[in-house]
């Protein structure tokens, strides 16, 4: 009997295994109380601290290119001078060519595309940063714009209220059914909620 259970927890794991897992993002639309997902993206691109960070990248992708090529290239330089003698009167023109060429130590080359890998990926962490940051300030604002919305909707629906319990003392009032206090009271709570 236990062999037949292993062989069944055998077989029954080897089938789930099997089986393609298959997981996948869903596209779920965005609420309605929400920017679009193409309209908050464009915001954050906007970001001048995103269009900073792009523009710091890129310029380490240049610095980093410049690095691993290397500033040894070959080098002409011609010279001239001209000299005059105080004793004999006599001048002279001289002049002087050069052709240089500087060299790399042993795995300076490696170590230089090291250097400009290296600066290419923290530009690209950089404007990471800097869109999770603008995200985030997004969210924050957003999160109060909605905030605001919520208290604007329950102000106008205490007024409304207050609007209402006044008219209803003041019909009570006229009906001798109510005291002024209470009218100056539901006026009070008119002032109190605008």
């Amino acid at each position: 009997m236990k062999r037949l259970k292993g062989a069944w927890a055998a077989v029954t794991l080897i089938a789930a295994m099997a089986l393609p897992f298959r997981t996948s993002a869903q596209e779920v639309p965005t609420p309605g109380f929400l920017p679009a997902t193409a309209q908050a993206n464009a915001w954050i691109e906007a970001e001048p601290m995103v269009a900073r960070a792009r523009h710091a990248a890129e310029a380490a992708n240049h610095s980093g290119a410049a690095t691993a090529a290397s500033p040894h290239e070959w080098t002409a330089r011609v010279q001239g001078q001209r000299r005059s003698y105080q004793d004999s009167g006599a001048r002279s023109n001289e002049w002087s060519a050069q052709l240089e060429r500087a060299i790399r130590i042993n795995g300076k080359a490696g170590l230089d595309r090291q250097l400009r890998d290296l600066e290419a990926e923290l530009g690209r962490a950089r404007v990471g940063e800097a869109r999770h940051e603008a995200a985030r300030a997004l969210s924050d604002a957003w999160s109060g714009v909605i905030v605001a919305r919520g208290q604007h909707a329950l102000l106008k629906e205490q007024l409304a209220l207050a609007v209402s319990n006044l008219e209803a003392v003041q019909k009570r009032l006229g009906a001798g059914d109510a005291s002024a206090l209470d009218a100056n009271v539901a006026q009070s709570e008119i002032g109190v909620v605008a």
